[in-house]
């Protein structure tokens, strides 16, 4: 013979493909675990860790299952719709130039940044807030 098998492909394409194929199996399998971290999610919380990177402490998806996710297409475009950034794009509590007052006022975004009804505003972080007046008022 020639090593062309009845497909076409050579007795090493042969072994290639069977390796892709493994490959893809391999990665459909770490986006099924990834899914299902997302479904296993407790209750949403409401923290005013969610202004920072912190507030990834307990985001439901392992940095694996994020990376796998984020290479599926659709699920990335979903992801990337709703805001999803795993806390990635926050700054740090621990950064000593970072105005922690500011960074709380208002509310910050829970783990969707781009879905209003996951805003969670100052009140609901910090419970009943009184302020002094600024002086000179």
């Amino acid at each position: 013979g020639d090593g062309v098998g009845a497909d076409g492909a050579g007795r090493d394409g042969g072994a290639a493909l069977a390796a892709a194929d493994r490959e893809a199996a391999a990665f459909a399998e770490e986006v099924r675990d990834a899914i299902d971290e997302v479904l296993k999610a407790p209750c949403i919380r409401t923290t005013v860790l969610d202004c920072f990177a912190e507030g990834g402490y307990d985001f439901p998806v392992s940095g694996d299952a994020w990376r796998a996710l984020r290479l599926v297409p659709a699920a990335r475009a979903a992801l990337d719709q709703a805001g999803v950034d795993a806390y990635t794009r926050r700054p740090s509590f621990r950064d000593p130039d970072l105005d922690l007052a500011y960074q709380v006022s208002g509310g910050c975004p829970g783990f969707a940044m781009d879905v209003p009804a996951l805003w969670w505003h100052e009140e609901a972080m910090l419970g009943g807030i009184a302020r002094e007046a600024a002086s000179g008022q």
